[in-house]
C-alpha cells in the first residue's frame, strides 16, 4: 500500500478566493509546497479549492498574515 495523500476541498467564495491566491503566492516566495486544484463552479459563481497533504493550517496562516497587511 502507498502513501495517501489527505486533501481536503473547501468552497471559496470571490472574494476568499482571492485571498487564498493572495497566500498560496506568498507559500510559493516562501517555498512552501503546498500542493492544490481549482474548479470554478460558474452556475454558484464559487471556487472549489482542493488541497492536498497534511498542513498546518494556523502556521500557514501566520506565514502568509502580512501578505494580507497590503
Amino acid at each position: 500500500g502507498g502513501v495517501v495523500m489527505s486533501e481536503k476541498t473547501s468552497i471559496f467564495s470571490e472574494s476568499e478566493y482571492r485571498e487564498f491566491s493572495v497566500r498560496v503566492k506568498r507559500l510559493e516566495e516562501l517555498n512552501v509546497e503546498f500542493a492544490y486544484e481549482v474548479e470554478y463552479l460558474k452556475e454558484d459563481n464559487t471556487y472549489k479549492v482542493t488541497v492536498y497533504g497534511d498542513h498546518d493550517w494556523d502556521r500557514l496562516d501566520e506565514i502568509t498574515n502580512d501578505a494580507m497587511d497590503s
